[in-house]
């Protein structure tokens, strides 16, 4: 029954899923940022919770990115935290003939605020 530590992993390449459900998903969860890293050809950004959050527009302006989030879920069923897994995971678009693609992973875990 809680809580959890839902740890949700994007990697995209060459395109991105602008889907009305990914934005809301990244409104919703954009609290829960904790880093990234966005590379066009030599140029690279990377930053943390704790100097900036990522914006959708980033994702325009980046042809490759890496972005990771954690949530810590309070009282919630292991059923309502594999919910939200399934639901992150969907927003996956697969490779296609050109290597583009865009991968949403998630994992989760009893949270222990003593670790």
């Amino acid at each position: 029954m809680g809580p959890w530590e839902v740890y949700y992993y994007e990697s995209y390449y060459g395109l991105h899923n602008d889907s009305p459900e990914f934005v809301n998903w990244f409104e919703l969860h954009n609290q829960f940022f904790y880093s990234a890293m966005f590379i066009n050809g030599n140029s690279q950004w990377m930053f943390d919770a704790t100097s900036d959050r990522p914006m959708l527009k980033d994702y325009a302006e980046w042809y490759e990115g890496n972005i990771t989030w954690i949530e810590i879920v309070g009282k919630a069923t292991e059923e309502d935290v594999k919910v939200k897994v399934d639901s992150f995971e969907s927003l996956s678009i697969p490779k296609d003939k050109n290597g583009r693609f865009d991968s949403f992973k998630a994992s989760y875990r009893k949270y222990n605020a003593n670790e």
